[in-house]
Protein backbone atom coordinates (compact mmCIF):
# COMPACT_ATOMS: atom_id res chain seq x y z
CA UNK A 1 0.00 0.00 0.00
CA UNK A 2 0.74 3.63 -0.35
CA UNK A 3 -0.01 4.77 2.54
CA UNK A 4 -1.42 2.89 5.93
CA UNK A 5 -4.55 4.66 6.79
CA UNK A 6 -4.22 7.36 9.96
CA UNK A 7 -7.03 7.25 12.72
CA UNK A 8 -7.93 10.35 11.07
CA UNK A 9 -8.65 9.00 8.22
CA UNK A 10 -10.38 6.24 9.95
CA UNK A 11 -12.54 7.93 11.68
CA UNK A 12 -13.62 10.23 8.78
CA UNK A 13 -14.35 6.89 7.01
CA UNK A 14 -16.32 5.14 9.80
CA UNK A 15 -18.61 7.90 9.92
CA UNK A 16 -19.90 7.22 6.62
CA UNK A 17 -19.68 3.85 6.66
CA UNK A 18 -23.94 2.97 6.63
CA UNK A 19 -23.59 5.77 3.25
CA UNK A 20 -20.88 3.45 1.79
CA UNK A 21 -22.48 -0.08 2.47
CA UNK A 22 -25.86 1.30 1.29
CA UNK A 23 -24.38 2.54 -1.45
CA UNK A 24 -22.46 -0.87 -2.22
CA UNK A 25 -26.09 -2.27 -1.68
CA UNK A 26 -27.23 -0.49 -4.06
CA UNK A 27 -24.71 -1.65 -6.78
CA UNK A 28 -24.38 -4.93 -6.53
CA UNK A 29 -28.39 -5.60 -6.45
CA UNK A 30 -28.63 -3.63 -10.00
CA UNK A 31 -25.94 -6.23 -11.61
CA UNK A 32 -22.12 -5.49 -10.17
CA UNK A 33 -21.83 -8.64 -9.00
CA UNK A 34 -17.80 -8.10 -7.55
CA UNK A 35 -18.98 -4.97 -5.53
CA UNK A 36 -18.42 -4.78 -1.75
CA UNK A 37 -18.14 -1.98 0.70
CA UNK A 38 -14.59 -2.72 0.82
CA UNK A 39 -14.10 -1.66 -2.55
CA UNK A 40 -15.21 1.40 -2.14
CA UNK A 41 -13.65 2.50 1.24
CA UNK A 42 -10.72 1.88 -0.99
CA UNK A 43 -11.31 3.94 -3.46
CA UNK A 44 -12.03 7.05 -1.74
CA UNK A 45 -8.61 5.98 0.69
CA UNK A 46 -6.66 6.03 -2.88
CA UNK A 47 -8.31 8.83 -4.17
CA UNK A 48 -7.66 11.55 -0.37
CA UNK A 49 -7.48 9.10 2.02
CA UNK A 50 -10.91 10.45 3.35
CA UNK A 51 -9.76 13.90 3.87
CA UNK A 52 -6.77 13.16 5.81
CA UNK A 53 -4.11 14.56 3.03
CA UNK A 54 -2.84 18.30 2.32
CA UNK A 55 -3.84 17.89 -1.71
CA UNK A 56 -7.56 17.80 -0.43
CA UNK A 57 -8.65 21.34 0.11
CA UNK A 58 -11.64 23.16 2.30
CA UNK A 59 -12.87 25.76 -0.73
CA UNK A 60 -16.16 26.67 0.84
CA UNK A 61 -15.48 27.30 4.38
CA UNK A 62 -16.80 24.16 6.07
CA UNK A 63 -13.78 22.55 7.59
CA UNK A 64 -15.34 20.23 9.49
CA UNK A 65 -17.34 18.66 6.65
CA UNK A 66 -14.52 16.60 4.67
CA UNK A 67 -16.93 15.64 2.17
CA UNK A 68 -17.26 19.17 -0.14
CA UNK A 69 -13.45 19.22 -0.56
CA UNK A 70 -11.61 19.24 -3.91
CA UNK A 71 -8.23 18.30 -4.80
CA UNK A 72 -6.28 17.63 -7.80
CA UNK A 73 -4.63 21.17 -8.25
CA UNK A 74 -3.22 21.84 -11.80
CA UNK A 75 -3.15 23.57 -15.29
CA UNK A 76 -3.96 21.07 -17.40
CA UNK A 77 -3.13 20.80 -21.52
CA UNK A 78 -5.57 24.13 -22.44
CA UNK A 79 -6.58 25.47 -19.37
CA UNK A 80 -5.42 29.22 -18.99
CA UNK A 81 -4.18 28.86 -15.42
CA UNK A 82 -4.41 26.17 -12.81
CA UNK A 83 -7.75 25.08 -11.08
CA UNK A 84 -9.23 21.82 -8.89
CA UNK A 85 -10.02 19.09 -10.83
CA UNK A 86 -11.32 16.26 -8.51
CA UNK A 87 -14.52 16.62 -6.22
CA UNK A 88 -15.14 15.02 -2.82
CA UNK A 89 -13.96 11.93 -1.22
CA UNK A 90 -14.36 9.80 -4.64
CA UNK A 91 -12.77 12.71 -6.94
CA UNK A 92 -15.07 12.90 -9.62
CA UNK A 93 -12.84 14.56 -12.54
CA UNK A 94 -14.68 18.09 -13.84
CA UNK A 95 -13.16 16.88 -16.87
CA UNK A 96 -15.30 14.27 -17.33
CA UNK A 97 -18.36 15.23 -14.95
CA UNK A 98 -18.92 18.91 -14.83
CA UNK A 99 -22.44 18.45 -15.34
CA UNK A 100 -22.96 16.23 -12.55
CA UNK A 101 -20.88 18.21 -10.24
CA UNK A 102 -22.64 21.33 -10.77
CA UNK A 103 -25.76 19.61 -9.14
CA UNK A 104 -23.32 19.98 -6.26
CA UNK A 105 -24.50 15.67 -6.07
CA UNK A 106 -20.81 14.83 -4.88
CA UNK A 107 -21.33 16.37 -1.69
CA UNK A 108 -23.65 13.54 -0.45
CA UNK A 109 -21.45 10.92 0.37
CA UNK A 110 -23.84 7.92 -0.39
CA UNK A 111 -24.79 9.78 -3.49
CA UNK A 112 -21.11 10.00 -4.81
CA UNK A 113 -20.07 6.46 -3.55
CA UNK A 114 -23.19 4.78 -5.38
CA UNK A 115 -22.05 6.89 -8.57
CA UNK A 116 -18.30 5.46 -8.07
CA UNK A 117 -19.65 1.89 -7.80
CA UNK A 118 -21.69 2.39 -10.85
CA UNK A 119 -18.60 3.66 -12.69
CA UNK A 120 -16.48 0.57 -11.90
CA UNK A 121 -19.62 -1.81 -12.56
CA UNK A 122 -20.11 0.09 -16.31
CA UNK A 123 -15.65 -0.54 -16.48
CA UNK A 124 -16.16 -4.12 -15.79
CA UNK A 125 -18.91 -4.50 -18.05
CA UNK A 126 -16.80 -2.50 -21.24
CA UNK A 127 -13.97 -4.75 -21.00
CA UNK A 128 -15.89 -7.72 -20.18
CA UNK A 129 -17.71 -7.29 -23.85
CA UNK A 130 -14.15 -6.83 -25.19
CA UNK A 131 -12.39 -10.09 -23.34
CA UNK A 132 -11.85 -12.17 -26.54
CA UNK A 133 -9.57 -9.04 -27.99
CA UNK A 134 -8.29 -9.19 -25.02
CA UNK A 135 -7.45 -13.21 -24.63
CA UNK A 136 -6.76 -13.47 -28.81
CA UNK A 137 -3.99 -10.47 -27.91
CA UNK A 138 -2.38 -12.90 -25.05
CA UNK A 139 -2.73 -15.86 -26.87
CA UNK A 140 -0.50 -14.90 -29.33
CA UNK A 141 2.43 -14.19 -26.65
CA UNK A 142 1.16 -17.02 -24.78
CA UNK A 143 0.22 -15.76 -21.77
CA UNK A 144 -3.13 -17.41 -20.09
CA UNK A 145 -6.56 -16.39 -20.83
CA UNK A 146 -7.84 -13.21 -19.51
CA UNK A 147 -9.92 -14.15 -15.89
CA UNK A 148 -12.13 -12.40 -13.93
CA UNK A 149 -9.47 -10.92 -11.32
CA UNK A 150 -7.36 -9.40 -14.52
CA UNK A 151 -10.61 -8.07 -15.92
CA UNK A 152 -11.60 -6.50 -12.45
CA UNK A 153 -8.41 -5.04 -11.94
CA UNK A 154 -8.64 -2.89 -15.94
CA UNK A 155 -12.44 -2.21 -14.18
CA UNK A 156 -10.26 0.20 -11.01
CA UNK A 157 -7.54 0.96 -13.06
CA UNK A 158 -9.76 2.68 -15.78
CA UNK A 159 -11.37 5.21 -12.55
CA UNK A 160 -8.03 6.35 -12.35
CA UNK A 161 -6.95 6.60 -16.28
CA UNK A 162 -10.22 6.07 -18.30
CA UNK A 163 -11.88 2.78 -19.55
CA UNK A 164 -10.12 3.31 -22.63
CA UNK A 165 -6.63 3.18 -21.33
CA UNK A 166 -6.97 0.58 -19.42
CA UNK A 167 -8.23 -1.89 -22.35
CA UNK A 168 -5.71 -0.55 -24.40
CA UNK A 169 -2.87 -1.73 -21.34
CA UNK A 170 -4.94 -5.29 -21.37
CA UNK A 171 -5.19 -5.52 -25.42
CA UNK A 172 -1.05 -4.53 -25.46
CA UNK A 173 -0.75 -7.74 -23.01
CA UNK A 174 0.89 -4.51 -20.20
CA UNK A 175 -0.07 -4.36 -16.83
CA UNK A 176 -3.85 -3.11 -16.31
CA UNK A 177 -1.99 0.04 -14.39
CA UNK A 178 0.18 0.71 -16.97
CA UNK A 179 -1.68 4.42 -17.55
CA UNK A 180 -2.70 4.53 -13.78
CA UNK A 181 -0.89 7.22 -11.52
CA UNK A 182 1.61 5.72 -9.91
CA UNK A 183 1.28 2.85 -12.62
CA UNK A 184 -0.08 1.23 -9.26
CA UNK A 185 -3.89 2.26 -8.82
CA UNK A 186 -6.02 -0.67 -9.06
CA UNK A 187 -3.00 -2.73 -7.00
CA UNK A 188 -3.30 -0.61 -4.52
CA UNK A 189 -7.24 0.11 -4.15
CA UNK A 190 -7.14 -3.89 -3.58
CA UNK A 191 -4.99 -3.50 -1.29
CA UNK A 192 -5.98 -0.79 0.51
CA UNK A 193 -9.34 -2.58 -0.19
CA UNK A 194 -8.03 -5.53 2.11
CA UNK A 195 -6.97 -3.43 4.92
CA UNK A 196 -10.42 -2.13 5.24
CA UNK A 197 -11.65 -5.71 5.70
CA UNK A 198 -9.47 -6.99 7.82
CA UNK A 199 -9.14 -4.08 10.40
CA UNK A 200 -12.60 -2.22 9.92
CA UNK A 201 -15.34 -4.21 8.43
CA UNK A 202 -14.74 -8.03 8.90
CA UNK A 203 -17.52 -8.99 11.60
CA UNK A 204 -15.72 -10.31 14.42
CA UNK A 205 -15.55 -14.23 14.72
CA UNK A 206 -18.10 -16.13 16.75
CA UNK A 207 -17.22 -17.91 19.86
Amino acid sequence: MNHIPSKKEVNVAMNYRHHVMAASHDVLVDGCWFMAPELLFGIASRETAWGDTSCYRDIYGTPRDKSDDVGDYSQRRGESQARYHGYGFFQFDIGAWSKWIATGQWKDVFVAARKAGYLLRDNYRYLDKRRFKIDIARSKKYLPKSDNDLIIRGAIAGYNCGVGNSYKALLRCLDADRFTTGRDYSKDVLDLSEWYWQNLLKPPEAG
